[in-house]
């Protein structure tokens, strides 16, 4: 799994804390069958939310590590509800007070 810390953590340790995978169905007329992935890193000093699909640009909101236990209620929240990630981040950005929520571009 490729590490979505970037410079945040290359000093420190880095780990993913948790991985979700959202599966869609193909339906016909309505729906590509794809995988929308929920994860919550370890990035040294910093928690980040990364939600992903298999294309497409993903979002990520980071918080400060005191924060944990807000970081995994928004991702199950996020994860419960079928957030896709062309969505995530204006509801990221409604609930995340302090976090800092970016779209990154395709393939990151």
């Amino acid at each position: 799994m490729e590490d979505h810390c970037g410079k945040a953590g290359r000093s420190k340790v880095n780990r993913l804390l948790t991985k979700q995978t959202r599966l869609f169905s193909y339906i016909e007329g309505l729906q590509a069958e794809t995988r929308v992935y929920y994860t919550l890193w370890q990035c040294g000093p910093e928690l980040r939310i990364l939600v992903s699909g298999e294309a497409g640009p993903a979002v990520r909101c980071t918080f400060p590590a005191d924060m944990e236990c807000r970081a995994r209620n928004l991702l199950q929240y996020l994860y419960e509800n079928a957030v896709m990630p062309s969505q995530a981040a204006d509801v990221l950005a409604d609930c995340c007070t302090v976090g800092q929520v970016e779209v990154l571009n395709a393939g990151c």
